[in-house]
């Protein structure tokens, strides 16, 4: 027992030393999902990832984090309920990556200036198509009973411009399944943070 108290004093001695001398960690687990290790080079390379594609507003390592963690949630979700991704799907969202912000080339270039590898890039890409399927996949089972299209006719009728129900049915069904389902999916993501599949660490000289 004196030897893990010992061992935890160290460990927080050196991280107030390096937090005030400046150091910079190498890498670092920054969150875990089930079995899942999120680092810091994976945050480092999904910014990387983001700048190429300009999206400059997703770039504080809070958010990136957050981000790679549902994306792993909803892997595994999927995985589950065995929804894959097809190759040509994966191929797709390599093609449009690497030339989102240029030069294919380049973007490879950019990628192993910073460590990345094809077969990360790859793995990302996969990722990403898995997330839309599973999200596509949600969406489509989202249901919308008739008394609730009614509801909303009744409570929106100005807004819809005065048209019939029949006119605007299928107006109605598909924006009321658009708000649960985005409903549904922020408490699910919430739920499985509480049942404990999540844990987000934190390091010492780590900033947006």
């Amino acid at each position: 027992m004196r030897r893990v108290l010992l061992l935890i004093m160290l460990l927080l001695l050196s991280s107030a030393i390096m937090a005030e001398e400046g150091w910079e960690l190498v890498d670092g687990i920054l969150a875990k999902v089930d079995d899942k290790l999120i680092t810091l080079s994976d945050v480092r390379a999904e910014r990387a990832v983001l700048r190429w594609q300009g999206e400059e507003n997703a770039l504080p390592v809070s958010e990136v984090v957050r981000d790679l963690v549902k994306r792993a949630l909803i892997v595994s979700e999927a995985s589950k309920l065995r929804i894959n991704a097809t190759e040509d799907e994966v191929r797709g969202e390599l093609a449009v990556l690497a030339g989102a912000g240029g030069p294919p080339s380049l973007f490879w270039e950019e990628m192993a200036n910073i460590g990345v590898t094809r077969a990360e890039v790859e793995e990302r890409a996969r990722a990403v198509s898995l997330v839309a399927r599973y999200l596509a996949f949600r969406r489509e089972t989202t249901y919308v009973s008739e008394s609730d299209v009614r509801k909303y006719y009744s409570d929106k009728a100005v807004e819809l411009g005065g048209k019939s129900l029949a006119e605007v049915r299928d107006e109605v069904r598909e924006r009321l399944a658009e708000e649960k389902y985005s409903v549904e999916l922020k408490d699910w993501i919430e739920d499985q943070v509480k049942r404990g599949r999540v844990r987000i660490m934190s390091l010492p000289g780590l900033t947006d």
